[in-house]
């Protein structure tokens, strides 16, 4: 993880915690049953369908959001990475202050999430 910054074995747990990030994320682009199952597919008894448009349930939103804060997280990454590679200071250090401040308004959001992965706990009738 030397082309972010970090030392092991810090960037160990970082790189096992992208990868498990990215196959999360790959479920969706490979038709995975597991998510399809959760996430649009619906079974009644004359057969089964795919919901089309915005799925707004609970499991819809934590996916929609799941999607959201990784991609912009790797995105920010990508550029983070770009931008050290610039072979000027000035043009360097200012995005990469950037990159930093929307890392910490990617993390803000990450309670969001933690929030919709949270079980919801139904009360007794």
């Amino acid at each position: 993880m030397g082309a972010l910054d970090m030392a092991e074995p810090g960037a160990s747990m970082v790189r096992d915690q992208l990868q498990r990030v990215y196959t999360s994320l790959c479920m969706a682009k490979h038709a995975n049953p597991l998510l399809s199952m959760e996430h649009g597919l619906r079974v009644l008894s004359d057969g089964a369908y795919f919901v089309r448009g915005p799925d707004v349930s609970r499991p819809g939103v934590k996916n929609s959001c799941f999607a959201l804060v990784h991609a912009v997280s790797f995105g920010i990454g990508v550029a983070y990475i770009f931008v050290k590679h610039c072979s000027s200071d000035g043009l360097r250090a200012r995005p990469q202050d950037d990159a930093l401040k929307m890392w910490g308004r990617v993390r803000e959001l990450e309670d969001v999430l933690a929030d919709l992965m949270t079980p919801q706990r139904t009360e007794p009738k």
